[in-house]
């Protein structure tokens, strides 16, 4: 992981407000050259977005916005 971290230099980090989305936005960045992502637990679609693009595997999907143990308890288990 960090070494395509290293060798991309950035990780899109995305919102997503409708998890009918998340397929078609995983498709895209890895088509793009950018099979990384962050998506944020800031909508009521994050957690069902990221078992979503986590069935992309070709793209590499981490949590952002983990605000308790809570938080990464539900991320951990999308």
């Amino acid at each position: 992981m960090i070494e395509l971290i290293n060798k991309l230099r950035i990780v899109p980090v995305v919102a997503i407000n409708d998890s009918s989305k998340a397929a078609d936005l995983a498709s895209a960045l890895v088509s793009g050259g950018l099979p990384i992502a962050e998506i944020t637990l800031r909508t009521p679609a994050s957690l069902d977005s990221i078992k979503i693009a986590a069935n992309n595997k070709e793209l590499l999907v981490g949590v952002g916005s983990l605000r308790n143990a809570e938080d990464l308890k539900r991320a951990h288990d999308a």
